[in-house]
């Protein structure tokens, strides 16, 4: 599963990217485009974290850096989307809603898989995990993909109606 993760993750990239621009060049709503620009520069930056927290030589302190850096960073992150918003006092779009609870979503994954893996010593929830971390990584960008196309079926109605 990893490989294919890893070479599907590449499209999602490049897709998510491409979904921005447009949508800057477009000018559609900018709570949704703040959100991912704040979640595809979460993503940048945690695929280069990541192999640095792996290279750790301690596998316990490995394991304890993985967990409290993406808890921190998901924090981070929750807490950004909310400060731009009422910053420029932009109500939330769906997708930023969305966005937000797959950031919250993800801080609680990584909060219950640490106290389960390091606390408890259970290892109960690694499937749990193991699955639920790329579907949400994955989920974003098919919501994006939706919103945008959404969002221009909706412009083109009302400029077929203005015309």
């Amino acid at each position: 599963m990893g490989n294919y993760i890893v070479e599907i993750a590449n499209y999602v990239w490049v897709i998510t990217i491409l979904l921005i621009l447009a949508a800057i060049f477009l000018r559609l709503d900018k709570s949704s485009l703040i959100s991912l620009v704040v979640w595809i520069v979460a993503e940048l930056i945690m695929a280069r974290l990541a192999p640095i927290i792996v290279a750790i030589e301690d596998n316990l302190t490995s394991q304890h850096v993985w967990y409290v850096t993406w808890i921190i960073f998901d924090t981070v992150c929750i807490a950004l989307l909310f400060i731009i918003h009422k910053h420029l006092n932009i109500a939330a779009s769906k997708l930023s809603v969305f966005i937000a609870t797959s950031f919250i979503t993800l801080l609680f994954l990584q909060a219950a898989r640490y106290v389960d893996r390091l606390v408890l010593e259970t290892n109960s929830l690694i499937d749990i995990y193991k699955f639920c971390v790329p579907a949400i990584q994955f989920s974003v960008p098919l919501m994006a993909i939706v919103w945008f196309l959404k969002t221009i079926h909706a412009k083109h109605k009302q400029h077929r109606e203005l015309s």
